[in-house]
């Protein structure tokens, strides 16, 4: 069982007799079983996703990405503030227009706070005229906030070529870390390091799942009161969202399977998980019943093990 551990025993076989007493070749310690509460839609849109929370002045705002209305051809970012266990997002803002920037699309927001008070948003961008679904089109930009309001952001500028689907934390160093995948050569999770600045790339690293299983669309908080890197993964399936941690940011562990799935959610994709910024245990992502990942709505729901 889940909290347990396997021991062995060397059997042997004498004259017919066999010593000892267990009977099967191998064990595996049991996956927990996880509670699910609290399964709601926080936004409903034509199709959004890639969700993102940020505390600001007190409030917990929800970050997002894609089209709000049916006929929109450009992916926007917007905001929305959220209630406690995901209710009540409501004030739904549009914070960087793409087609205004200059931009074919503008996604996957994910933000970190600056020791200055001032924010850094990272974002999956694609420069107007070019195909999304070419993976190398897709590069990483950033943007600055020194307002209080969370809605007032500068032009979007280029950081990253070489990777997409951005998640940035504040590592254990104080600088910023990014992690994203690959568009060039494996479409694998790499962490950058940013900097104390945020915007000074110092190489990457590839992240090492020693379960054997690479991700999409991960999102990681570093917590420094546990001092662990606490990752959500979308498996590729698009069918599963898996909790992973490490204590470096570049060997993660599964903790826990199936923290969401197709069949715990009522939608068959699930995708784009975000973490809520003060606890893992509250968990938003994006789900579809539509096989060619449109008409995504944003999810909540929160979960412990049992």
């Amino acid at each position: 069982a889940y909290g347990g551990s396997c021991a062995s025993e060397q059997r042997t076989c004498s004259n017919g007799a066999l010593s000892g007493s267990y009977t099967y070749n191998s064990c595996i310690i049991s996956s927990p079983t996880v509670s699910r509460a609290n399964q709601k839609v926080s936004i409903d849109a034509n199709n959004i996703y890639s969700p993102d929370v940020v505390l600001q002045a007190g409030l917990r705002y929800l970050y997002y990405g894609g089209w709000m209305n049916a006929g929109q051809t450009h992916d926007n970012i917007y905001r929305a503030q959220c209630g406690n266990l995901g209710d009540n997002c409501t004030g739904i803002q549009t914070v960087l227009d793409a087609n205004a920037l200059g931009f074919n699309h503008l996604n996957d927001p994910t933000i970190v706070k600056m020791p200055g008070s001032y924010y850094i948003m990272y974002m999956t961008s694609l420069a107007s005229g070019l195909d999304g679904f070419v993976a190398s089109n897709n590069k990483i930009s950033y943007s600055t906030s020194w307002t209080n309001d969370g809605v007032n952001w500068s032009a979007p500028s280029l950081l990253i070529s070489d990777a997409g689907l951005p998640s940035a934390t504040i590592g254990p160093d104080g600088g910023v870390e990014l992690f994203a995948n690959d568009t060039i050569v494996c479409g694998c999770v790499v962490r950058y390091k940013l900097g104390g600045s945020g915007v000074q790339n110092q190489g990457r690293s590839q992240a090492v799942f020693l379960n054997g299983i690479n991700y999409l669309n991960v999102d990681v908080e570093y917590r420094p009161s546990l001092g662990l890197y606490q990752m959500f993964g979308e498996r590729f399936d698009t069918k599963r969202i898996d909790y992973l941690t490490s204590t470096d940011g570049i060997h993660f562990n599964l903790a826990v399977a199936d923290v969401v799935t197709d069949q715990s959610a009522g939608v068959p994709y699930v995708r784009t998980p975000g973490q809520d910024s003060e606890t893992a245990n509250w968990l938003y992502y994006a789900g579809t019943a539509n096989s060619n990942a449109t008409q995504n709505k944003i999810y909540f729901q929160t979960w412990q093990l049992q």
